[in-house]
């Protein structure tokens, strides 16, 4: 069972998912490849035949439908596998979802031009995200709510040899400032040793030097 997140933790979570997603699902999506069309079929065949058959009280303690139910389930860190389609509408909430899973570290399976073919497993005119969730609910369960936990579980098992886990948003190097004299550190940069200019108080006199020679007495006339 994953820990539900901290308030701060979901609000840094958005934060972030709302910084790339007007990038577009494109650049977000570029890390991830979509699986083979082979198993894209395999996916959803499964998908129909084993969740879709749930219940309605089922599908809700199990499934999450749509990016908007996806996107809470990340954020409170209920999901254990996600499945996206790469022409979800709209085109930045790809982008979302991926930092998020990213984040979360929740595997995840891209597939291409699914939105139809998914939401039409679950008689739905499309859909663009399916989570499956770590169920919250009373103990003991129904037989028919372990029947649907076990389900859904080997489920997941079964389509996470197809999932990998979605890159992170790339990171920005911080660069560092540099002085009028070209070190770097700023003001905190150490200063010479012997003070800002020459022949400051920390520079040695050359061997046999007198700073003050003696002055010569005069003669008497």
């Amino acid at each position: 069972f994953r820990s539900p997140a901290s308030p701060r933790t979901m609000a840094g979570d958005a934060a972030a998912a709302a910084a790339v997603a007007p990038a577009g699902a494109s650049k977000a999506a570029a890390g991830l490849r979509a699986v083979p069309a082979e198993v894209r079929q395999i996916v959803l065949e499964r998908c129909g035949a084993e969740a879709s058959p749930l219940g309605k009280d089922e599908r809700r303690r199990f499934l999450r439908l749509g990016t908007n139910e996806a996107m809470r389930a990340l954020e409170r860190g209920q999901v254990n596998l996600l499945i996206l389609c790469k022409d979800a509408r709209p085109p930045r909430a790809l982008g979302a979802l991926m930092v998020l899973a990213a984040r979360r570290r929740v595997p995840t399976i891209l597939i291409a031009r699914g939105r139809r073919e998914l939401g039409g497993e679950f008689r739905l005119p499309a859909t663009s995200a399916l989570a499956f969730v770590e169920a919250e609910g009373k103990e003991p369960e129904t037989p028919a709510e372990l029947k649907a936990r076990q389900r859904v579980a080997s489920l997941v098992a079964f389509l996470r040899q197809y999932a990998e886990l979605p890159p992170g948003p790339p990171r920005r190097n911080k660069k560092k400032k540099k002085d009028k004299h070209g070190a770097t550190g700023g003001a905190g940069a150490a200063a010479p040793a012997g003070g800002a200019g020459q022949g400051g108080a920390g520079d040695e006199p050359p061997h046999g030097f007198q700073p003050n020679p003696p002055k010569r007495p005069r003669m008497a006339s």
